[in-house]
């Protein structure tokens, strides 16, 4: 056998050193000789469920930056990292990576040294992917739309993450990297849309309409995507496009949902009457983005960002943050965003925590991090210590 963590002499053959453990399955670990093949098992109390922390780019990277440059006056978030790393090892917390850690680390000269830190941080466990995350969304509210059920959302863990991140650690995980966007384009593309955004503002100023208004207008921006796609890739895979044959708009998903007989023009009506729902309003991906666009737009209606530049600078990556928040900040218990993302997520016409249960904290609120982290460390218990000694030493 294999061993991955040396605990002591064969019991069997009295090889020495040679014994100790293989791996870590949910209720035991599985002990082998590297010699003979004498084995055990050592049982592991059932972990409490792991507390799930999201951590934006702005943390890593702060912290990622600090650690090779004490110098850059930031010593708060470092002692929130290492805090962070000891709670994820220690078997209380989950830190799960999502695509925009790659994405944004590729912007970095010392990349893979920047990615080693996001692997020690995350222990391989990542989030679903934001495309597969929303059209669990839209469908399971569509059924609920269709069957006349409650509007509210009920938000379930496993649709976001599996089951495994609650469960004891392993010795070793997958790790997979693809090159989908360059650190350059994502540069580019990010600081374009912070000009673009930025542009909107003064015609927004000169507005008066409300922000229930402006929501429904979000959603219904929303809803026109859907169908615009649905348009494209019907067109497409009538021309037999291959790339139209091997993907699956998120309306023809909804359509599948409908009685059989069911045709196009009837299902596309179906459809439109959802999109202008009290359900759609509330799936969760779509309520977070549409409030925090039509707040944004009330806060520059009311003088907010003012100097362009500093205006530049604040939402520079505004729409990469917002879509991960919207994608993930449902499925955790606690995020940690930028400044300018955290102020807006704690506007009341947004109330992420109110409406998902989750903390908001930020660099402004280190105190109030470190007072949470606390909490998870004074739950883990005597006999926890014990089997986190057992298995990783």
């Amino acid at each position: 056998m294999l061993v991955a963590r040396t605990v002591g002499n064969c019991p069997s053959c009295g090889g020495e050193q040679c014994f100790g453990n293989v791996l870590i399955e949910h209720d035991h670990i599985l002990r082998g000789c590297g010699r003979c093949s004498y084995k055990s098992y050592y049982p592991l109390p059932l972990l409490p469920r792991k507390k799930v922390l999201y951590l934006d780019q702005n943390f890593f990277s702060a912290a990622f930056r600090n650690k090779i440059d004490p110098t850059k006056g930031q010593p708060k978030i470092i002692e929130l990292m290492e805090r962070i790393k000891y709670l994820a090892a220690s078997q209380a917390l989950t830190v799960p990576l999502s695509s925009v850690h790659e994405s944004e680390t590729r912007q970095w000269e010392r990349r893979k040294e920047a990615l080693d830190f996001l692997k020690i941080t995350s222990r391989g466990h990542e989030f679903e992917r934001e495309y597969k995350l929303e059209r669990i969304q839209v469908l399971k509210t569509f059924r609920s739309w269709l069957e006349n059920l409650n509007s509210a959302y009920i938000v379930d863990q496993k649709e976001a993450l599996s089951e495994k991140v609650h469960e004891w650690d392993g010795y070793v995980f997958v790790d997979v990297e693809s090159d989908r966007v360059s650190g350059l384009e994502e540069l580019a593309r990010k600081v374009s849309s912070a000009e673009n955004l930025v542009a909107l503002f003064d015609e927004w100023r000169n507005e008066s309409s409300t922000f229930h208004e402006d929501f429904l207008g979000e959603l219904e921006g929303q809803a026109k995507i859907y169908l615009r796609a649905h348009f494209e890739w019907f067109k497409a895979a009538a021309q037999g496009d291959m790339g139209a044959l091997l993907s699956t708009p998120i309306i023809e998903h909804m359509r599948q949902q409908l009685p059989k007989k069911t045709n196009l023009e009837s299902g596309l009506l179906v459809c439109r009457n959802f999109f202008k729902s009290e359900h759609f309003a509330k799936v969760p991906l779509h309520s977070i983005t549409c409030r925090t666009h039509a707040t944004l737009k009330h806060e520059v209606m009311l003088g907010a960002y003012v100097q362009r530049d500093k205006a530049l600078v604040k939402l520079r990556g505004y729409y990469t943050d917002l879509d991960h928040i919207a994608h993930y900040a449902p499925y955790c218990d606690a995020i940690a965003i930028d400044n300018a993302m955290a102020e807006l997520m704690k506007k009341p016409s947004v109330a992420l925590s109110e409406n998902y249960a989750v903390k908001v904290f930020s660099l402004n609120t280190a105190d109030d991090f470190h007072a949470w982290l606390d909490e998870i460390e004074a739950s883990i218990t005597d006999e926890h210590h014990e089997a986190l000694l057992a298995a990783y030493g």
